[in-house]
């Protein structure tokens, strides 16, 4: 099905998109902040994709997209904007040091990523209806 081909493809290019973001902007605050509302739009972006392509709850990916929106990118998101003046360094998220939390939300997001190459492989090689998709 396209829509998880999409997905994926969006899914790896915001990776590089990221690192250069941290490169090419001089306030870290800044490039996470822009970082995080592009993990938060894409994630509403892929779910509302797959309302509209699939019987989402059926997929793995709409699972570990949501995970990926709720235990990681809006926790970080909001904690980081509550605590705008504090280095990202001095912050606890969800009772862990910022730099821990967010290394387990980059497996998170390596998580979400596996989980769109399950539906993908699940479709396209398996046969596996999953909804609405038209190959």
């Amino acid at each position: 099905m396209k829509i998880f081909l999409k997905i994926l493809i969006i899914q790896i290019i915001t990776i590089p998109f990221i690192i250069i973001l941290f490169k090419t902007i001089d306030s870290n605050k800044h490039a996470g902040l822009i970082a995080g509302l592009c993990f938060f739009t894409t994630g509403l972006y892929f779910l509302s994709e797959l309302k509209r392509s699939t019987k989402m709850f059926r997929t793995f990916s709409f699972y570990g997209i949501s995970f990926h929106l709720l235990v990681a990118v809006i926790p970080m998101l909001i904690i980081r904007i509550m605590h705008w003046s504090l280095n990202f360094k001095d912050i606890n998220i969800l009772t862990l040091p910022a730099s821990e939390f967010h290394k387990i939300s980059e497996s998170i997001y390596m998580i979400m990523l596996l989980c769109t190459i399950l539906d993908f492989f699940r479709v396209i090689f398996l046969k596996i209806p999953i909804g609405n998709e038209v190959n």
